[in-house]
């Protein structure tokens, strides 16, 4: 793990990663939820499948964690993650389709956590939680736990994919 950062990107780099990843997660579940607002149905029954573009715009620490810090942080300490998800068009950023809230509470000094994610969309909102690797830069699954109004009874999982920029990462959502 990477402790030394620059002066713009000092929190260290599994950590960031890892918390970036997460909104990864979040912004895939917004994607469905726009394509259900459009008259998919929230829950189908065949899955339905979305590949969304997670942006990070805000990452704050919680629990005494300095997120600009360049020090791991403690058990019980956490980030609060916002930011935006997006159509993917090919390799690019489409139109906005949601936001994003992930709060997540380290479980290891390495990075490790366990993060609740909320996706809040015209419909309704959806509820994505578990562990998350500390290094993210390699691929992860979390399931959909569920969510309100359309999205009361939605199934199924995020998976997560690092796209080499730490606030950024594509997520799949199949949603059954």
């Amino acid at each position: 793990m990477t402790t030394h950062r620059t002066a713009r990107n000092l929190v260290p780099s599994t950590t960031n990663a890892a918390a970036r990843t997460r909104l990864g997660l979040v912004a895939a579940t917004a994607v469905l939820g726009a394509l259900t607002a459009t008259g998919c149905g929230a829950v189908a029954a065949q899955p339905q499948t979305l590949k969304v573009l997670e942006v990070a715009t805000s990452f704050a620490g919680t629990g005494g964690f300095n997120a600009s810090g360049n020090k791991p942080p403690a058990v019980g300490q956490g980030v609060v993650i916002r930011g935006g998800l997006y159509a993917l068009t090919g390799h690019k950023r489409g139109p906005r389709l949601g936001g994003v809230h992930v709060d997540c509470t380290f479980t290891d000094s390495t990075g490790g956590s366990v993060c609740t994610v909320v996706l809040s969309l015209r419909t309704g909102k959806l509820v994505v939680s578990g562990p998350t690797p500390a290094n993210s830069a390699k691929p992860y699954a979390l399931p959909i736990l569920g969510g309100s109004g359309r999205y009361a009874s939605a199934k199924g999982h995020v998976a997560i994919k690092p796209t080499g920029n730490s606030n950024k990462t594509v997520d799949t959502i199949v949603v059954s």
